[in-house]
């Protein structure tokens, strides 16, 4: 059985002025196999700080973590990518990272993405589109038991996000999925379950319309503070 779980985990950053700044304090959080998991969270609250602790890219303060399975690294807007590499020594050097056909790979982004001769610019020269593209496309051309998205489905422009959202949804078909958002309708249509970030604290994990109630009442608390 696959799955990732954090047990009583903790998050803490120290600012320039030598303070402790705590993300998140005695938390847990378990995906299973097969499931599609949503994360929702106010602005601020740690759901990138998240995202990058489950794949490796952060180290957590305190507490465990295991993971049995492959993770991918977390697919947003312009992950993944390096701007002074083009398009298709990006594909080339992820690639040869993870042992992948670097050819059978440059094909399926190219399919995709659709910026033929673009591919042999550099990444730095191709618009905010473009980068969309090639980041969400390339990160989902490589086969993972869990993939990580930070918010990358609702953005771009119509016809990406058409095209985005049908390769979403084959891929929740065969894999397992954590979609970082704070917008609930992009959580409704996408996830069975979900947790919510407050104070500081991982939720537990909620059926999808308990979470969505549970995180309105968290935004409706967050105005009433204001």
């Amino acid at each position: 059985m696959k799955f990732i779980q954090m047990e009583s985990f903790t998050k803490h950053y120290h600012t320039l002025l030598g303070d402790r700044k705590i993300v998140f304090d005695k938390s847990n959080l378990i995906i299973n196999e097969g499931e599609t998991v949503g994360l929702l969270g106010l602005n601020g609250t740690g759901k990138t700080t998240l995202c990058n602790m489950i794949a490796g890219a952060e180290s957590l303060t305190t507490g465990t973590i295991q993971k049995h399975g492959y993770v991918s690294w977390p697919i947003g807007i312009f992950s993944s990518i390096v701007p002074t590499l083009s398009g298709r020594h990006n594909i080339y050097f992820l690639s040869d990272l993870l042992g992948a056909d670097k050819e059978e790979i440059f094909e399926i982004v190219k399919t995709n993405t659709e910026l033929g001769h673009d591919l042999d610019r550099l990444v730095a020269t191709y618009s905010a589109g473009m980068k969309s593209k090639l980041a969400f496309f390339l990160s989902l051309s490589f086969k993972f038991d869990f993939y990580i998205f930070d918010e990358v489905i609702s953005v771009g422009d119509a016809i990406f996000r058409e095209k985005a959202s049908e390769y979403f949804n084959q891929l929740i078909g065969n894999s397992s999925v954590l979609l970082c958002s704070h917008n609930l309708n992009t959580i409704r249509k996408n996830c069975n379950k979900c947790y919510v970030i407050n104070n500081r604290k991982l939720s537990e994990k909620f059926d999808i319309e308990d979470g969505v109630k549970y995180y309105e009442e968290v935004i409706e608390e967050n105005r009433r503070d204001k």
